[in-house]
């Protein structure tokens, strides 16, 4: 019996390494082949073309004017408006021709220039130094002024107060820009 389990040991260990060896038993073989194609053709379209209104560049610097530049743009997506223009400052315009008057040596001059407006006449008023009237000066100035107060600035008694130019050029742009923005929006 010994004999059996030592031959049955020996076949054992001269078959075994063989059939666990041998190249025949096992066989893997793998190959892996990948292919990857990609194409991307990506084109954009444009409708409409960029907001493109564009304020109006008004200068008024490095000049002895009175003119204020005045100037706006407005865009949407289907309509562009922009535009300008200027106005004329009627207290720069005063300031300086009193100035002008002044340097011309003509003092009485400049100071009713200056008299037009409302606020420098009342503020001459109160302070007892009256606005020339005809050519009258002083205490009579006072009292020619008193004598006929319809003519002072700013002062229409019994008579509705009337515009400015420069408040009915201030209107009628607010106005033309409101009613711009109002057609804009039903537009839209």
């Amino acid at each position: 019996m010994l004999r059996k389990i030592f031959l049955v040991i020996l076949a054992s260990l001269i078959l075994l390494p063989g059939a666990v060896f041998s190249e025949d038993v096992i066989k893997t073989e793998s190959t892996n082949t990948s292919t990857s194609t990609s194409t991307l053709d990506s084109s954009t379209k444009l409708t409409s073309p960029p907001p493109s209104a564009i304020a109006p560049s008004l200068s008024n610097s490095a000049s002895d004017s009175c003119l204020i530049a005045l100037s706006a743009g407005l865009q949407t997506q289907v309509l562009g408006i922009s535009g300008g223009s200027s106005r004329i400052d009627y207290h720069c315009r005063m300031h300086k021709d009193s100035k002008l008057l002044r340097d011309l040596g003509l003092k009485v001059g400049s100071v009713a220039r200056l008299c037009q407006d409302e606020k420098i006449f009342n503020s001459l008023w109160q302070a007892g130094s009256y606005c020339p009237y005809e050519g009258l000066v002083g205490s009579m100035a006072k009292e020619a002024w008193l004598a006929n107060p319809d003519k002072i600035p700013g002062a229409t008694p019994g008579k509705k107060e009337e515009w400015s130019d420069e408040k009915k050029s201030t209107a009628t742009g607010l106005g033309a820009v409101g009613g711009m923005l109002l057609a804009l929006l039903f537009i839209f």
